[in-house]
């Protein structure tokens, strides 16, 4: 199962078995499933809400764009209506004219606002598709992801990302395989995170790996800081450079590998 009680809410958002929630209430196995969730995790809650209201939101049609000719009419009437405000009346008509101009233009103003912010969740809505790259049975593949921070994927490993990474929302990637992170660290960009089916990974500007295997999920930091959040469990874990780790489930061991084995499989 995916680690949902780590997602934030941008990354419930984007899921599809969540979005088919809001979306298909009437799904009895999925409703099920979600609602046995926040009963287990009600820490989550308000962050559960939060995604919601987010793919409602971007659920709703946007509203039609209006003819060339009911658009005169509206910026007609919206002209005649300013031209009756008891404020311009007792003007003057040169003044009148001016003052008149002057509410038009903030009437512009506001409805140009608007606009831009239909057109800004138009344009976030179309950015929130995930992109699925993968590599070949026998080879491995180079990343670069929108924040021009790398991914050097193994043979048979695939990743998943937003295309487009905004603002705070989280740069989270979905990996099944084994890749190597190369992770550009900037005050203005927010958490990096990894997920897998055992843990999340989480990073500011750091060089790391992960690999997934049938036992576990296996870690190793060569530079930075990586925070573990373990699938289901409040738990945190750090990890500091040359630190290497393996999980399974609930369960943290360390790993024996020396700091050239560790360099190895971060280059790799």
């Amino acid at each position: 199962m995916k680690p949902y009680a780590t997602y934030a809410a941008e990354e419930l958002a984007l899921d599809d078995m969540f979005m088919r929630w809001v979306q298909h209430p009437d799904d009895d196995e999925v409703a099920l499933f979600w609602q046995t969730f926040t009963k287990q995790h009600p820490h989550r809650r308000a962050v559960v809400e939060e995604a919601r209201r987010m793919v409602i939101d971007c659920s709703t049609p946007l509203p039609g764009a209006m003819a060339n000719d009911e658009m005169a009419n509206l910026w007609e009437r919206i002209r005649g209506s300013l031209r009756e405000l008891d404020e311009i009346k007792p003007l003057q008509p040169s003044i009148q004219k001016v003052v008149t101009w002057w509410y038009f233009g903030r009437t512009v103003a506001a409805a140009l606002g608007l606009l831009l912010f239909i057109g800004w969740s138009y344009w976030i809505h179309r950015s929130d598709k995930l992109q699925t790259i993968r590599s070949g049975s026998a080879q491995t593949r180079m990343v670069r992801l929108p924040d021009g921070s790398k991914a050097r994927l193994q043979p048979n490993s695939q990743l998943e990302f937003v295309q487009q990474w905004v603002g705070e929302i989280p740069r989270a990637v979905w990996l099944q395989g084994e890749a190597r992170f190369s992770v550009v660290h900037s005050p203005k960009t927010s958490t990096f995170r990894v997920h897998t089916s055992d843990v999340t990974v989480e990073a500011t500007g750091t060089e790391f790996w992960i690999g997934q295997q049938a036992e576990g999920t296996r870690i190793g930091l060569q530079r930075g800081t990586l925070t573990l959040l373990l699938n289901d469990d409040d738990r945190r874990v750090t990890m500091h450079p040359g630190d290497s780790l393996e999980v399974r489930g609930h369960l943290v061991f360390p790993l024996k590998l020396s700091v050239g084995q560790l360099n190895k499989a971060v280059k790799r």
